[in-house]
C-alpha cells in the first residue's frame, strides 16, 4: 500500500469521493476502466484484488499488485474459474474484504458493460454484503486513462505520465445484501447500481 500511495503521488492522481462506502461489505464491485483504478483504490481501502493473470507479467505493477494480495485468475478458464471461487468464499469466510470488477475487462468509462456472475457465487454462498463502487475519470484523464483495446501497459503509463494530474470520481452505493437473490439477480441489482452512481457522478467546483 505505501508502494500505491507513493506511485499515486507520482502520477499527481486526485481523488473526489461521492458517498462513503457501507459498513460490514466483503466483496466489493466496481466498474473498471484502467489498472490506475487498482492504485486508487488499494490506497483507499484494505482490499483483496481479483483480477486477471496477465497482470502479473507487468513491469512493476506486477510485482506491487501480487505484494498486496491480488488473486489472477485466468480467464476463460472453466477450472481456474472454479477455483478462484472456492478461493474467494475461503477469504469471504474469513472476513477478508474482496474487490471484483465484474466487467472482466476495461472500458473507456463511457458505459458499464455487462457485469458477469460467475464470481459472485462466493457472496450468495456465504451471505457477504456487496459494496457497490463507480469509478469516473474526468478532464483531459478521462481521455487518457482508459487502458483498452490494443493498449501495452508500457505505451500506456508512458501517455499517463505527460498528464498534469489524473481526476478520479470514487463513488459510493447502498450495501447489497444477497439474501434470496441467485447470482445471475445479484449482478443485475449491482449493475443497476453502479450505472445510477456513474450517472450521478459530478465534478466539485
Amino acid at each position: 500500500m505505501h508502494w500505491c500511495r507513493t506511485l499515486c503521488r507520482i502520477l499527481n492522481l486526485k481523488i473526489q469521493r461521492q458517498g462513503a462506502p457501507g459498513r460490514g461489505a466483503n466483496l466489493w464491485v466496481s466498474n473498471h476502466i484502467s489498472w490506475i483504478d487498482i492504485l486508487a483504490l488499494a490506497t483507499e481501502h484494505d482490499l483483496v484484488f481479483v483480477a486477471k493473470h496477465e497482470v502479473s507479467t507487468w513491469p512493476l505493477m506486477g510485482s506491487i499488485f501480487s505484494g498486496i494480495g491480488t488473486l489472477f485468475i485466468r480467464r476463460g478458464d472453466r477450472d481456474a474459474t472454479q477455483e478462484m471461487a472456492r478461493t474467494m468464499r475461503a477469504h469471504l469466510e474469513a472476513g477478508i474484504a474482496l474487490m471484483l470488477f465484474p466487467e472482466a475487462t476495461t472500458t473507456d468509462g463511457s458505459e458499464v458493460r455487462r457485469f458477469g456472475s460467475k464470481l459472485l457465487e462466493p457472496a450468495v454462498q456465504s451471505q457477504s454484503p456487496l459494496q457497490p463502487v463507480a469509478l469516473r475519470y474526468q478532464g483531459t484523464s478521462r481521455e487518457i486513462a482508459p487502458f483498452i483495446g490494443e493498449d501495452t501497459f508500457a505505451g500506456h503509463l508512458l501517455r499517463v505520465l505527460t498528464l498534469h494530474e489524473i481526476e478520479l470520481i470514487i463513488s459510493y452505493g447502498a450495501v447489497i445484501v444477497p439474501e434470496n437473490l441467485s447470482k445471475e439477480q445479484l449482478a443485475r441489482r449491482l449493475h443497476q447500481s453502479v450505472i445510477g452512481l456513474m450517472a450521478a457522478a459530478q465534478p466539485s467546483n
